[in-house]
């Protein structure tokens, strides 16, 4: 397993910038050495005996509502800095939808739909 380690699209990368750079005289990237490669660890199996479900967690916090999304590190939380790490859940309700396009940036890091 690689879990964390460099994988071959890092090297391509790597090697597609230092080409870039002799061939189109490109500005030098500085590219650190990388860490040699850790090998994973493996803890064994894990037995599950509690769980707090999504919608458990959910019901016990009090949703934030907008007419329209909010970037995360514009909610109104904390001393009036927003969430600056972490998942957002965005919610909303389709009634009778056929057909949903999703355009823009608007999404850009992570995004799951769920029907």
């Amino acid at each position: 397993m690689n879990l964390g380690n460099y994988t071959d699209k890092y090297w391509k990368a790597k090697e597609l910038f230092e080409k870039f750079h002799k061939e189109r005289n490109t500005p030098a990237i500085a590219i650190p050495k990388p860490p040699e490669v850790e090998q994973a660890a493996h803890y064994g199996v894990v037995k599950v005996h509690d769980y707090l479900s999504l919608e458990d967690l959910l019901n016990k916090i009090k949703p934030i509502t907008s007419e329209k999304p909010k970037h995360m590190e514009l909610l109104d939380i904390g001393s009036n800095y927003g969430q600056h790490f972490g998942f957002t859940l965005y919610r909303t309700s389709i009634n009778k939808i056929k057909n949903l396009k999703l355009t823009g940036n608007q999404i850009t890091i992570f995004r799951k739909v769920l029907l």
